[in-house]
């Protein structure tokens, strides 16, 4: 199957200034896109289906582009995949590392107070040290390209408030991808596990890791 630019599911651009960082996109809300709230067992199948198949579009799309155009990787690959990082400039880059840091820590430190009962004092304070000293390079490290043979570009940032979708008569007829501030040529990977965690049906996680 043939993958035109036209099919890759990100918003339209109009304008981008690479020195002051300023992207100009289409509105996605006038054309009828919208983020689907997760139901309390998270995306139902049939969203979560929809959203994998775009993002596989995505990843095809951006593998061949890394094969067949060298100058691709060379060009944009500092941009997005810095040392595993995110971000073209050092300030840029530790900003937003920072911001993640805060996100991986106040998550995890979240689900500690939720079985906080079960655990005992020794055991919850070494969970805390391990968040703080050891988390955050241990993703980064997941998230570098290392050695595989099959990389491409992941959207690094897959969760449901960045997917979009419009729907007719009652069914996903079209989705988008937003918030492109975390690519890196690294594995499929890391956005099929972004996607899979957020639905919390074990039976659905199931279906989804064996059939994309």
């Amino acid at each position: 199957m043939f993958i035109f630019v036209s099919q890759v599911p990100f918003p339209r651009a109009f304008y981008a200034d690479e020195d002051t960082g300023t992207v100009i996109m289409e509105d996605l809300g006038d054309r009828g896109f919208s983020c689907v709230p997760a139901a309390p067992d998270g995306l139902d199948l049939h969203h979560a289906e929809e959203a994998l198949t775009a993002l596989a579009r995505w990843h095809a799309f951006a593998r061949v582009k890394l094969l067949s155009r060298p100058d691709f990787s060379s060009r944009y690959g500092e941009a997005i995949s810095e040392s595993g990082n995110w971000g073209a400039s050092a300030s840029r880059d530790q900003g937003i590392q920072q911001m993640s840091k805060g996100f991986h820590i106040k998550f995890l430190k979240e689900g500690i107070e939720k079985i906080e009962d079960l655990l005992e004092e020794k055991t919850r304070s070494a969970l805390e040290r391990f968040f703080e000293e050891r988390l955050h390079s241990l993703v980064a490290e997941a998230r570098a390209p290392g050695k595989d043979n099959f990389l491409t570009v992941a959207h690094g940032d897959m969760w449901n408030n960045n997917i979009m979708f419009r729907h007719q008569d009652g069914r996903v007829a079209e989705v988008k991808l937003v918030d492109l501030q975390c690519p890196m040529v690294s594995r499929p990977a890391i956005d099929l596990a972004h996607m899979i965690f957020q639905v919390n049906s074990a039976g659905k996680k199931y279906f989804l890791f064996y059939n994309f």
